[in-house]
């Protein structure tokens, strides 16, 4: 097992000392939150070290190019295929939703969800992007939803799709553009009730395609044990599509959290027993490089970041990383890898995805980047 080695920091290194006292003052203006000349390569939702929480962009060698504070914590986002707007979720139960401007951090529109309705955290744009499409739940009656928003007219709401199921968290758009891929996590919550999970016992996750126009359910595909919760998603350029589960049964047993969808059929991976057992039920994040399809998963309970290859399923690493939380390909074929603790390392393509560098920042890093 791999462990992250001590290393000087880099060109790839995070944050110099500078930021830290701006971010620990809580005093960051957005006027300081102004893009660099790299583009951003990079973003996630952080808890900063006196409290708050913050979308935080990073650039290419792993520099801040902004960081936007927030008063509740958040989860997932996504981007406009144009790179303009940066959209931001809040955490679960998602009462809101922000759009930013992707150069300066600044918040430009905010949303509500509909009465009795609560975000998931997650979103996805239209190839287009004229819709943005966001995971939402009826917590009234349990049913999930997908809403749809136009992009074009200040993020209007348009239309709210009724799924046949409880709890769609990520979701992401197929290679062709036609349809929409939903992690359906199975699990139902009610705001009243924390984070209590109500239905344990008649859990029902699946992994949905639906018509990207309509919202029509085109396929369903459910996992071997109906207490895999199907929670997030990376998809590859062949339309292959990884699913990272969260175990909600008994303590021991170990099925395989990493379901694949491939020409219509569900199968899924499982790690050696070492491996298998240190993800202590709980996948955080996965993300693939889209042409080779090097897949990489993080374990925060098991302080754990696995690669594999998703074609074969063989192992390539693993590596133990703290608190390990968000995953993200970069452009030169490997993937950025977040942590709860600050730290970050890069993975190298160049060297079977070993650690090539790493860094460290006063941040938590949430679950996500993007």
């Amino acid at each position: 097992m791999e462990k992250t080695p001590p290393a000087p920091m880099n060109r790839r290194a995070l944050l110099t000392g500078s930021v830290h006292c701006l971010l620990a003052t809580g005093l960051m203006p957005l006027s300081w939150a102004t893009a660099l000349p790299d583009a951003i390569a990079a973003l996630g939702a952080v808890r900063l070290p006196e409290g708050g929480y913050a979308l935080a962009a990073v650039n290419h060698q792993a520099e801040t190019v902004w960081a936007t504070p927030f008063t509740a914590r958040c989860h997932g986002g996504c981007t406009s295929p144009n790179g303009n707007d940066v959209v931001l979720f809040e955490r679960r139960p998602g009462w809101s939703f922000q759009v930013l401007n992707s150069a300066t951090g600044e918040i430009q529109q905010s949303r509500l969800p509909e009465a009795e309705e609560h975000f998931y955290g997650h979103g996805v744009f239209s190839p287009d992007g004229r819709f943005l499409y966001a995971t939402a739940s009826h917590y009234a009656s349990g049913q999930g939803r997908i809403a749809v928003f136009d992009a074009h007219e200040n993020y209007r709401r348009t239309d709210t799709w009724a799924l046949d199921g409880i709890g769609p968290h990520q979701l992401e758009v197929s290679p062709n553009g036609t349809q929409l891929i939903v992690a359906l996590g199975g699990i139902r919550t009610h705001p009243d009730y924390d984070r209590v999970k109500l239905n344990l016992d008649k859990m029902d996750p699946a992994l949905l395609f639906l018509d990207r126009l309509t919202g029509q359910e085109l396929s369903r595909h459910r996992p071997s044990d109906a207490q895999l919760s199907c929670r997030h998603l990376a998809v590859s350029n062949d339309a292959v599509t990884y699913v990272a589960c969260q175990y909600q049964g008994p303590e021991w047993q170990q099925p395989p959290l990493i379901g694949k969808h491939h020409n219509g059929q569900w199968t899924e991976m499982t790690l050696p027993a070492p491996l298998q057992s240190r993800l202590n039920h709980y996948l955080a994040s996965i993300a693939v490089q889209p042409a080779s399809d090097i897949v990489v998963v993080t374990a925060p309970h098991g302080g754990l970041v696995v690669v594999l290859d998703g074609r074969s399923g063989r192992v390539i690493r693993g590596i133990d990383l703290y608190d390990a939380s968000g995953v993200k390909p970069t452009d030169d074929g490997g993937f950025l890898v977040s942590s709860g603790t600050g730290d970050w390392v890069w993975l190298d393509p160049n060297s079977d995805y070993a650690i090539g560098a790493r860094g460290t920042s006063a941040w938590a890093w949430d679950n996500h980047l993007f």
